[in-house]
């Protein structure tokens, strides 16, 4: 008859881990840490975006002017000096557009657009041109953005200000179209042909009126400030 040997008592460190199952014996692997869930990234506020744009405005500003002359030819100072204002204007503008007081400037935005395409039409540009020039703008932002990101960068831009700053240049392009086809409504209905070119008191008057549409948009933003 064979004897079967007793079962042997485990030892302490085998007891241990039959009581705990965190506690590891020598043989087995150590358990891997859990992996540390990331922090998302902050997100721009809207006032962020809006203040990164004042803060380029004029550098925007310069560099849609040097786009825009790079596709004349035929160019004189007058015209010029007129669109490097438009430019300075528009872009002083944008920054406010996009933020909380963008209700209060649309007006001004839009009307300052129209104008635009008017001295567009004078200029012997068609529509399709004075589009384009205008569109410039976009490119401008865009490449800006990524040259020299807000935040460094570190914080994503919201799709919302994407979105809005889309609006607001194709708000100004529609507006362009109809100043560009205002001018050539009267000067068609009055017989005086489509223009060829702006002179010199054209300029002026044309300059008179941006002065003033700047004048009021400067007047808003000190009275919203108070």
């Amino acid at each position: 008859m064979v004897v079967e040997p007793a079962p042997r008592e485990p030892d302490c460190e085998t007891r241990m881990s039959m009581r705990d199952p965190t506690v590891h014996t020598p043989s087995s692997p150590n358990r891997p840490y859990a992996a540390a869930t990331p922090t998302k990234p902050k997100k721009l506020e809207p006032h962020e975006f809006a203040r990164w744009v004042d803060a380029r405005a004029e550098g925007l500003a310069e560099r849609w002017l040097a786009d825009v002359r790079a596709r004349h030819t035929r160019w004189n100072q007058g015209i010029q000096t007129l669109l490097g204002r438009f430019f300075s204007v528009f872009t002083s503008m944008l920054g406010t557009s996009l933020g909380p007081y963008r209700e209060q400037v649309e007006p001004l935005w839009l009307q300052a657009a129209e104008l635009f395409g008017s001295v567009a039409a004078q200029r012997g540009l068609a529509v399709g041109e004075a589009v384009e020039e205008f569109q410039i703008l976009r490119e401008v932002v865009i490449r800006a953005l990524y040259a020299d990101p807000p935040a460094e960068g570190k914080s994503p831009i919201p799709l919302r200000d994407l979105l809005r700053l889309n609006r607001v240049i194709d708000r100004g392009v529609t507006q362009v179209s109809v100043g560009h086809a205002d001018v050539l409504f009267f000067a068609l209905f009055q017989g005086t042909g489509a223009p060829e070119h702006i002179d010199d008191p054209l300029i002026a008057e044309m300059t008179s009126q941006l002065r003033s549409i700047d004048a009021e948009f400067r007047a808003v933003m000190r009275s919203q400030k108070r």
